[in-house]
């Protein structure tokens, strides 16, 4: 816990998440006085540009955490971000896999926080992407995935001509090979994914 204060009935935490001895990432949980659910969220932009969707989600009565993972937010590298992609890679870790794990452990502790299982809501592709491999890997913690502005497939990539100097952790080698979207969301079953526009 970085900092922890009072804003009306909801409490505000401040947390840095240590993944192993590597790997960090800033979030901050929203704890109203009554809970009836848990919602975790990342989106392509950061945890500050979510602030809408934090008050809609505590208003439905949740217990929100919003995490900036590894190339996001705080996160973020500011400057050659897709060169230490390529490092990452080199030593044979995949930046798509960084972020699933920390959404993944995130929403594991927040599960044990609450007492009921997650709600992750990602905002952008990038996010939806690796919030929905989370949810195959996490299937205990994770009940749902509310995913905007999802690819419906991971040649869209190509068809848009992305490239890694915008997207690094989409250029994940033998992803499209292997598993393209329709089949990670069925693999993410028995957990509801909705994949929105």
């Amino acid at each position: 816990i970085l900092s922890e204060n009072k804003k009306g009935d909801t409490k505000v935490v401040r947390h840095l998440f240590h993944f192993g001895k590597e790997w960090s990432a800033p979030a901050t949980e929203f704890i109203p006085s009554e809970t009836k659910g848990a919602v975790l969220m990342v989106g392509d932009k950061g945890r500050s540009k979510l602030a809408n969707e934090v008050k809609k989600a505590l208003g439905e009565g949740n217990r929100v955490l919003v995490l900036d993972p590894f190339y996001f937010g705080e996160s973020k590298i500011r400057t050659h971000d897709f060169l230490f992609a390529i490092l990452v890679a080199a030593v044979g870790e995949r930046p798509l896999g960084i972020q699933a794990s920390q959404v993944a452990s995130s929403a594991s502790w927040l599960k044990e926080k609450a007492g009921t299982a997650v709600e992750i809501r990602s905002y952008g592709p990038r996010s939806s992407l690796f919030a929905l491999i989370a949810t195959v890997l996490e299937k205990k913690a994770i009940g749902s995935l509310e995913a905007h502005d999802s690819l419906k497939s991971l040649k869209e990539i190509l068809n848009n001509n992305w490239g890694a100097n915008k997207y690094p952790e989409l250029f994940c080698f033998g992803l499209l090979e292997h598993f393209d979207i329709p089949l990670l969301k069925s693999l993410a079953q028995p957990s509801k994914v909705n994949l929105l526009p």
